[in-house]
């Protein structure tokens, strides 16, 4: 016994079986779901942070680099004395207070003199300042008589509020030495060095440094990096998180801070990526190197599990009671989603029936958000549209009389039917092809020996030949006659490929082009003939007497010169007066 049932049932019934599955199967992948979430979270954590730390260095160092570019060609390069170097200190100064992220901006001379000028105070670093300095300029001059060494505090308003000798700084300090100054003096373009551990301050940065032009001086400029201690905050994923920034030696440049519930600021040691226990709590530790100059930096991450699985459970908690209420709504639903379903089909079998009666005039309107669906109504709609392209080709090609028209006509309609691009009607002229009509196209007359391959491929093989042209797909389809004699090639053009249905279809349409072509060559080979007939009797009857020689060769263009002066009168007996073409060939 064959059971039939309507097709808004099966589905609501295969439906409602996938739903319960996938209700069942969400309890059990649960846990491995969790799982996931927590290690892909921590690597992607990682990661993003790691970027936009990076990202976060760029713009503060970036800037660093334009300045001491620019101040390397600026006069403090040419300043031979500790009062010229003072005189540029205005310009000096704006530049450092534009420079967020720089504690200092600095020179070096080829013979040992250095002049710098930094902000204070910093947090950490002490230089007996007098309460209210806010920059502090050390000095190196170099002479004859040696090497003079002096401190220069300063107001905000760059005053100076006093000036200390400083002999140990000059003897201990020597800018020729520093690895900034060599690599500088190396590059022509500013240079970025590892992180150190500054000489007067003892923080840890990067120095960006670029030597002036001729190389008498190396403009630097000093980055502090315990200053992205925020910068790392604000990439905790969890309010328990621990980030630091370490060097290859395993030094911490920048942390988050800790407390006694976590490693805090001991995160460097668990350098390795994976899980430590500490403070009574599972932390899940995550190392990414940083792509930046200089190369060698990381970013270590600490998070506790129970923090990152949080939110993991919430959602797994949700999902369960989404789960339950989509049950609760599934028989509904789906049994709506069938109908909904069942209903275009229906209309699609209604296409059909007017298919089979030949009936075209009313446009394919079937409305469906399945892709299956549309693609059959797609299908459909364009079974429609070709049968009536064939069927209105036919009709044009039957009722044109103009051959001239035709040919453009049939080319046009044909790349309309295939969705082409562009097109080429070819003709056969003795042992060439000539380009009779052309559509978004250029062509030119090409012999038959040297054909291009694709169209080459097609005569030879006497069916229509799929390929390739200037990286565009190609459709050729030779034209024969009922004597199998080449009478022309039709080449279209496209971006996409041609399916089979276009291909099946314009070799039902070469049939019908072939005819043309074929009544065409008789037509004229027709006219041809009368024409030649009434041309050697007007040569006959202008032979016959002296009198009236040359008399069939004058009245016609007298008669044309007379009809055409009728058709362009405006005003008149005449204005209304007008030959089409055939009347033109009539008078001829």
């Amino acid at each position: 016994m064959n059971l039939r049932f309507p097709l808004h049932v099966q589905i609501s019934t295969l439906f409602l079986s996938l739903i319960l599955l996938v209700g069942v199967l969400l309890g059990g992948i649960g846990y491995l779901t969790t799982r996931d979430i927590l290690e892909n979270s921590a690597t992607e954590i990682s990661h993003r942070a790691a970027q936009q730390i990076a990202a976060r260095m760029e713009v503060a160092i970036a800037p660093a680099e334009t300045a001491v570019g620019i101040a390397a060609h600026g006069p403090l390069a040419l300043a031979r004395t500790h009062a010229e170097r003072m005189r540029a200190l205005p310009a000096i100064q704006q530049s450092l207070l534009r420079l967020e992220t720089a504690s200092a901006l600095y020179v070096g001379y080829d013979d040992g003199s250095f002049f710098m000028i930094r902000k204070l105070p910093r947090e950490g670093v002490r230089f007996d300042a007098p309460d209210g300095a806010a920059f502090l300029v050390q000095s190196i001059e170099s002479s004859i008589a040696g090497r003079d060494g002096r401190w220069v505090f300063l107001a905000p308003d760059i005053s100076v509020m006093r000036e200390d000798d400083a002999p140990d700084y000059a003897e201990g300090f020597d800018p020729r030495r520093r690895e900034w100054y060599r690599e500088a003096q190396a590059e022509a373009k500013p240079i970025r060095t590892a992180p150190y551990r500054f000489f007067s301050s003892g923080e840890v940065g990067v120095t960006i440094a670029a030597r002036s032009p001729g190389g008498r001086a190396v403009f630097g400029t000093d980055i502090v990096l315990s200053t992205l201690s925020d910068t790392l905050r604000s990439q905790k994923i969890t309010p328990g998180t621990k980030l630091a920034l370490i060097d290859a030696n395993g030094t911490a440049l920048a942390d988050t801070g800790g407390d006694s519930g976590g490693p805090g600021a001991a995160a460097p040691v668990f350098a390795h990526d994976g899980t430590v226990e500490a403070g009574g709590r599972t932390w899940r530790v995550q190392s990414e190197m940083l792509p930046l100059r200089p190369e060698g930096l990381r970013l270590v991450s600490v998070t506790p599990d129970d923090e990152l699985l949080a939110q993991a459970f919430k959602l797994r908690h949700t999902s369960t009671w989404i789960t339950a209420l989509i049950l609760l709504l599934t028989l509904p639903a789906a049994w709506s989603a069938a109908r909904l379903i069942s209903k275009p089909l229906r209309q699609l079998a209604q296409e059909a029936e007017e298919i089979s009666h030949f009936e075209f005039g009313r446009p394919t309107r079937v409305r469906t958000r399945i892709r299956e669906v549309f693609d059959l109504v797609q299908t459909v709609a364009t079974m429609k549209r070709t049968i009536r392209h064939f069927l209105h080709i036919n009709a044009t090609v039957a009722a044109e009389s103009d051959f001239d028209r035709l040919l453009p006509m049939l080319l046009r309609e044909t790349r309309s039917a295939a969705d082409a691009d562009a097109g080429v009607l070819y003709l056969v002229d003795g042992e060439t092809l000539t380009p009779a009509a052309t559509e978004a196209l250029d062509a030119a007359a090409l012999p038959l020996a040297e054909a291009a391959p694709l169209i080459g491929g097609a005569i030879a093989s006497g069916e229509p030949r799929l390929g390739q042209e200037n990286g565009r797909h190609a459709l050729a389809v030779p034209l024969r006659n009922r004597q199998e004699q080449l009478v022309g090639v039709l080449l279209l053009q496209r971006d996409a490929p041609f399916a089979e249905s276009h291909v099946a279809f314009i070799r039902a349409l070469s049939g019908a082009a072939t005819s043309s072509l074929e009544a065409r060559e008789l037509l004229k080979a027709q006219r041809d003939m009368f024409e030649s007939l009434v041309q050697m009797l007007a040569r006959a009857i202008d032979a016959k007497s002296a009198h009236t020689g040359g008399h069939c060769a004058r009245v016609p263009e007298l008669t044309k010169m007379i009809a055409r002066t009728a058709c362009e009168a405006e005003t008149g007996r005449f204005a209304a007066y007008r030959l089409d073409d055939k009347e033109w060939e009539a008078l001829h």
